[in-house]
């Protein structure tokens, strides 16, 4: 028995025993099915997951839309939060 023939058989499907190839056929049938879900788990995954940072950046920009300050901002400050009296100047 030459290498090529041990090749050749090894190779070729139908010269397997029947147990190795469903073993095969299994093996295959698990991959494109662990596959198939994980693209139909990433999918619904990712629609989900912008569905809600489109609905928070809304609900963001409408708070900031209707955001208003009780009073304007002194100028030379940068923001309305108020200074404590040990800083005053």
């Amino acid at each position: 028995m030459s290498i090529g023939s041990t090749t050749r058989k090894l190779i070729h499907p139908t010269s397997w025993h029947l147990s190795t190839r469903l073993v095969a056929v299994m093996l295959a049938l698990l991959t494109v099915i662990c596959v198939l879900v994980g693209m139909v788990s990433y999918s619904a995954l990712s629609m989900t997951v912008r569905s809600q940072l489109d609905s928070s950046l809304q609900q963001a920009s409408v708070r900031t839309v209707s955001f208003t300050p009780a009073k304007p901002v002194p100028a030379g400050r940068t923001h309305s939060m108020p200074v404590p009296p040990a800083q005053a100047s």
